[in-house]
């Protein structure tokens, strides 16, 4: 007589395969969604200068709400000078909601902000670049 495995339980250790296979898939690929779920859009004409900063109007694009942790690429650079200046996000934004995300600019001319500036704002999903001039 021939011992080994029956059908049945050959069937059951390859659903039981199976399933596990599918866990780890799962784990994997929910991580990196949840990086992709984080996204910042800039609307058109989002960018504007005031007396002393460029402020860039970004709107959440996930369902998750947005830190300044979560905007991992906040720079702007004017264009004349490649001064390069890192910016600040006020406070939290809600899931589909937006904020301000705010670039002072540094002394040494006059306006301040005056030129043309480069921005980038992204998070681990999406970059955004814009460029907005300020006189």
């Amino acid at each position: 007589m021939r011992k080994g495995l029956t059908p049945i339980i050959a069937t059951i250790v390859l659903l039981l395969i199976t399933v596990a296979l599918a866990g780890v898939a799962w784990t994997y690929l929910s991580g990196f969604m949840a990086t992709q779920m984080k996204t910042v859009t800039i609307p058109p004409n989002g960018a504007y200068c005031t007396a002393s900063s460029v402020q860039v109007l970004v709107a959440n694009g996930g369902i998750d709400p947005l830190t300044s942790a979560d905007i991992t690429v906040k720079s702007a650079t004017r264009a004349t000078t490649s001064t390069t200046v890192d910016g600040t996000l006020g406070a939290t934004i809600a899931s589909k909601g937006s904020g301000i995300v705010t670039f002072t600019c540094p002394a040494g001319t006059t306006p301040v902000c005056a030129g043309t500036w480069s921005v980038s704002i992204g998070t681990a999903g999406a970059l955004q670049t814009t460029s907005v001039t300020c006189t």
